[in-house]
């Protein structure tokens, strides 16, 4: 199901997110601003130039501008939501089960307490996957 190069990048962040204490995560957005973010804004701004901004600009990975500008999105939010739309189908918003529905507690299938624990367990049930013959 996964590459190798894929696989990598599931670890890479479940170790970034195990990193983080639980209560700087929160929930609807990239960053207060001052302290937390959700996990993609955490990754996004751990990824930049400054990973001390908490600015919601430089925590979250697309803009509005017109349209979407995928240019800064995140590589794990297609992998997330390749791993649980075909499990968990969303009927309400079919292909759109990315990191940010988990961490949100938008997935039927993972609604552990916190969004740390919710993104940790996908996280760990993507890379517990036996590959499946395509």
């Amino acid at each position: 199901m996964f590459s190798t190069e894929e696989r990598a990048l599931i670890q890479k962040t479940l170790d970034q997110v195990n990193g983080i204490p639980s209560e700087q995560i929160i929930t609807s957005h990239f960053s207060n601003g001052v302290d937390k973010c959700c996990v993609v804004g955490h990754l996004v701004r751990l990824a930049s130039e400054n990973p001390s901004d908490y600015s919601v600009e430089n925590c979250r990975d697309f803009h509005w501008n017109g349209g979407l500008n995928t240019s800064k999105m995140l590589p794990i939010r297609g992998l997330v939501a390749k791993f649980v739309d075909p499990r968990y189908p969303n009927p309400i918003d079919p292909g759109a089960q990315c990191i940010s529905y988990v961490n949100n507690g938008m997935s039927s299938k993972y609604e552990q307490a916190t969004p740390k624990e919710r993104v940790v367990a996908v996280l760990e049930d993507m890379l517990a996957v036996v590959e499946e013959l395509v």
